[in-house]
């Protein structure tokens, strides 16, 4: 992994081998850069991809490594909490600098601009959808036990109806996800992030594509576990799936992907 930046001072990490010739490039998202291009809970999904010729790239998540602010905890939601309360909105700099990092990638050649993906687990995945509504250049959108909802979460107890946590509800984003590609798995009693809520998105995401006229490219996998995880499988299949698509293959279910 290298650690670099962009020329207005993104902090970002790139796996990928240097290529002639832009290539797909997928944003993962998985708390800090590191845990997300190197630590084995999150980066499967690049290994997996950049093996086959992608580019991998990552930005820390609000409160996440280098964006963690004086009395915050790295990995606390709670943070995320304390800063919608105080009227900002966290997801509004993470798409900012995600936006940076895919500028840059496109002008340096790293980054076919048609070929580009969102994805990551949990908060991760949450992240990768909003990324993906706000920015017209991912096409596909990939999410391993997502969460949906921030007021599902403890660290959200209480705040139910706070109207600026409520409005970062990725349902709201279904009108700016539609005619994109989107790929969803989550386990049968997911009770941290909301298995219901996750199925309830992915009905809207298909009703509305189908209003307009469009064929809903929509994949949600309620798998049978307890808890919120994710597997080895999980994250083969997500990698098989985006793989897939960059290479014009039919999608197939929930099938997997190898290192070579």
């Amino acid at each position: 992994m290298q650690l670099m930046r962009t020329p207005s001072g993104v902090l970002f990490g790139l796996r990928g081998e240097a290529c002639d010739e832009p290539g797909p490039l997928l944003m993962l998202f998985g708390g800090t850069i590191t845990d997300a291009l190197t630590n084995p809970d999150f980066c499967r999904v690049a290994d997996l991809l950049v093996a086959r010729g992608w580019r991998a790239v990552a930005v820390d998540l609000p409160a996440h490594g280098s964006e963690v602010r004086a009395g915050e905890t790295e990995w606390d939601m709670g943070a995320w909490r304390t800063r919608l309360e105080a009227g900002e909105n966290p997801m509004e700099d993470l798409v900012r600098r995600s936006a940076d990092v895919l500028d840059h990638c496109i002008a340096q050649g790293i980054a076919d601009p048609q070929r580009i993906a969102t994805a990551g687990p949990s908060r991760g995945g949450y992240s990768a959808l909003h990324v993906a509504a706000a920015d017209g250049r991912p096409h596909w959108v990939g999410a391993i036990a997502p969460l949906t909802r921030l007021t599902l979460i403890r660290e959200f107890a209480f705040a139910e109806y706070l109207p600026a946590a409520r409005a970062l509800d990725v349902h709201h984003l279904v009108p700016r996800l539609v005619g994109k590609s989107v790929w969803l798995c989550i386990g049968n009693d997911d009770r941290r992030v909301g298995t219901d809520s996750a199925i309830e998105f992915t009905r809207l995401l298909v009703e509305e594509n189908r209003s307009r006229g469009l064929e809903a490219d929509v994949e949600l996998h309620v798998l049978n576990y307890e808890g919120h995880l994710s597997t080895t499988a999980d994250h083969d299949a997500l990698a098989a799936w985006l793989h897939a698509k960059a290479t014009g293959q039919a999608s197939t279910g929930y099938s997997t992907l190898s290192l070579p």
